[in-house]
């Protein structure tokens, strides 16, 4: 009997649909349970104590392929670029093999009520010729389009491979991008590049554009991959420049919405783009990922009465780094976990760690914290005992790490803030006041210690911290440090014992790497820096000041944008770092000069600017030491505007500083990295041509002698910050009469 209706033997088009996906998937050799079931991670909650913001997601292959042939076909769009980031070891195969995870944004045609399908592919070459697996996943609203996958299956041993993502017929396909696979084995050669503190509003990323043509195994981001503020705030006056740098949306970021809407703006420069599309990232968050000064129970930037509670702040901004950003959840059980380590064979134990959000306490300035309105105070509560930046199980979660890492060459240990003590006790003749930075470790200094004093007790070596968040670069032996009530002032002195001379006493290493657009803590006060410029003159009167009270820094440059590569063999660990010569333009050249280098088993840095060894000089006696005060006065900051803020003094000459063991600009290297484009002047505000950025060598004048803090021959002086740090100085010179008012050295270093 023939029916009336359809033809029961006719195919329906719900079938031929499935059908031709399925034979698609299987052309791929992919098996069709596996493509049409790859999960999106970014529906997983970041939070275990928030699971309503988790979103419904298929649990079952078929379901998922239900859901797949149910989704909108839809145009899209790839406008924010693709990432790969966390490269693991899946250990339930054999041979072991290599994974990672692969991100995109697909922007759909239109709005769209339900999800639409991505498809990617993974192949062995950058034409997409040789597919080695492929599959598809869903997407929606209910995570901004967000696609976020992990691949596996993949050789190990630093293999290249390449990766695309595309709409569901294939017709619209994302830019290709690298990933590269884990090494094992007896491994001889590790390179990363380390970054921190991008700021859109700031500059140009010209510092990622640099890094994108960088040979490195990995890309370290070690936080403030965005910035929460509006127009108007901290690190936000190019945009008066550039327009487009504006931060979306302009207002200080509270919402899930607010957060997810500066994240893809970040992901649409081309910089970032560039640098994500070329290298593998592993990535950690800072305070600006979620506001200002954060800590595990608040932040600075953080007002409950007209910002709502700070759980729902931080839970926002949680889902949105988790979505944005190619990082895996670590435990499940406690997707708020960003700590997490990485084996490179032999050589390398990488550990990235959390010392912003996870378990710090508050910072002892915090406009909050009860009972302490005065530095003595303060101070008093930074030294105490059991004060913690980690939390107890992230301390307990290193130190295993370290245990088990013993046979490694080197332990690297990435996380946000500067470890070595990074202070001042002041200069009363140049009327500089005390500075301590209680955001870094020094306002945690015995969780500081608890930690070398393990690496002392266990002998254990080659030790090297990744820091950032400081916008300057500091390279710094690791001595334990003493302070006010903790062991090496009460029981055993000796265990702090440090030659600068010889680096004996250090018990490991630090780089500090500088921001990629953000300003110093000077530029914040003194506009944009380079030869010339106010913000370089500071640089110079005080980069001996703190040589003198911090001996066991090995280098510190002030003001230029740019990244440490860090570059690992058996024999040694060498930092060594690159700078952009400018921020304010797309033309910029790359300069790298100053390396530093920690032999195995020596754990202490030795400097070179240019291949050539820079002997440690003497930084003498420190001043008495005085009880830390904070700095007082007015804080009207210099624009931010390139070529707003004008030199002191009278003299129009420029000094390029001479490198030391300890400070200094470095100067360009010989054969500077050129980009594509010819260099142009910096741009100003008022369209003026701002002095040549540091770093580029094209001053075009003669080297002049350092200017110097008080009279004598020479150069006109550079100004003693004294008028600048202290209104009740009697003294203000030029740049103060100028309107470059108020150091506040401090304060700049907390609120970067």
């Amino acid at each position: 009997m023939v029916s009336r209706g359809r033809s029961t033997n006719a195919p329906r088009p719900c079938l031929l649909r499935f059908l031709s996906l399925l034979a698609a998937l299987l052309t791929a050799g992919v098996p069709a349970s596996q493509a049409a079931s790859t999960p999106n991670l970014n529906y997983l909650s970041p939070l275990t104590t928030r699971p309503d913001l988790a979103k419904p997601y298929p649990a079952h292959p078929r379901r998922a392929a239900r859901q797949l042939l149910a989704a909108e076909a839809s145009a899209v769009a790839f406008l924010h670029g693709v990432a790969s980031g966390d490269p693991g070891v899946d250990y339930t195969t054999y041979p072991y093999a290599a994974t990672a995870i692969l991100w995109t944004k697909g922007t759909p045609a239109s709005d769209l009520p339900g999800s639409i399908v991505v498809n990617f592919a993974v192949a062995s070459d950058e034409g997409m010729n040789d597919v080695v697996m492929s599959g598809s996943t869903l997407t929606s609203s209910a995570v901004d389009f967000t696609v976020k996958v992990t691949v596996g299956g993949l050789q190990l041993g630093g293999q290249f491979y390449y990766y695309q993502f595309s709409d569901e017929a294939g017709n619209v396909k994302s830019p290709v991008g690298r990933l590269k696979t884990l090494q094992q084995g007896d491994v001889s050669h590790v390179r990363f590049a380390v970054v921190s503190c991008s700021n859109v509003p700031a500059g140009y990323f010209n510092v990622y554009q640099s890094v994108a043509s960088q040979d490195v195994d990995l890309v370290l981001h070690l936080g403030d991959y965005i910035y929460e503020y509006k127009s108007g705030e901290f690190g936000t006056g190019f945009a008066a420049v550039d327009p487009s740098r504006a931060p979306q949306p302009d207002r200080d970021l509270v919402t899930l919405s607010d957060y997810r809407t500066r994240h893809a703006q970040y992901k649409t420069d081309e910089g970032a783009q560039a640098a994500h599309a070329k290298h593998t990232w592993v990535a950690v968050w800072d305070d600006h990922d979620f506001a200002d000064n954060a800590w595990a129970g608040g932040a600075a930037n953080h007002n409950p009465a007209t910002e709502g509670s700070w759980a729902a702040r931080k839970s926002a901004a949680m889902q949105a780094y988790f979505e944005y950003m190619p990082v895996g959840q670590v435990d499940p059980t406690d997707p708020a976990r960003i700590f997490r380590s990485f084996n490179f064979g032999s050589l390398v134990h990488l550990t990235m760690l959390d010392a912003r959000v996870y378990g710090r306490q508050i910072q002892v300035d915090d406009p909050t914290f009860p009972g302490v309105n005065n530095t003595a105070a303060q101070l008093a509560v930074a030294t105490s005992p059991g004060r913690t930046i980690l939390g107890d199980y992230q301390e307990q979660y290193l130190y295993a790490q370290l245990d088990q890492s013993r046979a490694v060459t080197w332990k690297v240990i990435g996380q946000q803030v500067v470890l070595g003590q990074f202070l001042t006790r002041g200069r009363p003749e140049l009327g500089i006041t005390p500075v301590i930075n209680f955001d870094a470790w020094d306002g945690y200094a015995d969780n500081r210690d608890r930690i070398l004093a393990k690496l002392q007790a266990e002998n254990m070596d080659n030790v090297v911290f990744l820091s950032g968040d400081t916008h300057s670069s500091i390279a710094n032996d690791l001595p334990r440090f003493a302070y006010p009530g903790g062991y090496c002032a009460t029981r055993d002195a000796a265990a702090c014992a440090y030659d600068p001379a010889t680096g004996a006493g250090s018990l490991a290493v630090e780089f500090l790497t500088t921001a990629v657009s953000s300003p110093s803590s000077i530029e914040t006060f003194y506009g944009p820096g380079g030869p010339g410029t106010a913000a370089e003159q500071v640089a110079q009167v005080l980069t001996p000041v703190f040589q003198q009270d911090n001996p066991h820094q090995r280098y510190l440059e002030w003001n230029s944008k740019g990244y440490v590569i860090l570059d690992l063999t058996p024999e040694r660990a060498q930092g060594t770092y690159c700078y952009v010569s400018t921020v304010f333009s797309k033309s910029f050249t790359t300069s790298c000069a100053a390396s530093l280098t920690t032999k195995s088993g020596a754990n202490h840095l030795e400097l070179q600017v240019n291949g050539v060894p820079v002997p440690v000089q003497s930084p003498g006696a420190p001043p008495p030491a005085s009880a830390p005060a904070p700095v007082l006065g007015p804080t009207p900051p210099a624009s931010e505007v390139p070529g707003t803020a004008p030199a002191p003094g009278p003299s129009e000459e420029t000094s390029t500083p001479t490198p030391t063991a300890t400070g200094a600009s470095p100067g360009p290297a010989p054969g500077s990295t050129q980009s594509d484009q010819t260099p142009t002047p910096t741009p100003t505000a008022t369209g003026a041509t701002a002095g040549p950025p540091p770093g580029n060598g094209e001053s075009g004048q003669s080297p002049t002698p350092t200017p110097r803090a008080t009279g004598g021959p020479g150069p006109a002086p550079a100004p003693a910050p004294g008028a600048l740090c202290d209104p009740q100085s009697e003294k203000p010179n030029q740049a103060l009469a100028q309107g470059a008012l108020a150091l506040q050295l401090r304060g700049a270093l907390e609120r970067r």
